[in-house]
């Protein structure tokens, strides 16, 4: 069994408690064993999770009401898109640079 099948409603107690460590309310996945595709699946599993904690419904009519007819909204959401933008640029080359200098260690898989 993959470590995954904890997330697919196949769960096995004993293999789930190999891959996660429970904390108080909190559970985390053990994470230094798996190969690349498992992250990556993982990771997937948790932006989609993270995804559908934020994401919020509702009426259209009344969230328009809320935000108004100004630019101010539309302004606010353009300059954190930019600002966003620029942090992961920023993020980006101080990242490549650490794995030039060899202060972080890159792996490709192929």
């Amino acid at each position: 069994m993959k470590a995954l099948d904890v997330w697919y409603d196949r769960i096995d107690l004993e293999s789930a408690m190999k891959h996660l460590a429970a904390d108080s309310m909190k559970v985390s996945a053990m994470i230094e064993d798996w190969d690349g595709g498992i992250l990556r699946a993982y990771s997937k599993l948790c932006g989609v999770a993270l995804a559908r904690s934020h994401a919020r419904s509702g009426d259209a009519a009344m969230i328009s009401g809320y935000i108004g007819s100004s630019e101010t909204f539309d302004d606010a959401i353009c300059e954190f898109a930019v600002e966003y933008a620029d942090q992961n640029q920023r993020d980006y080359r101080a990242m490549v640079k650490a794995v030039r200098d060899g202060r972080v260690k890159a792996v490709v898989e192929s």
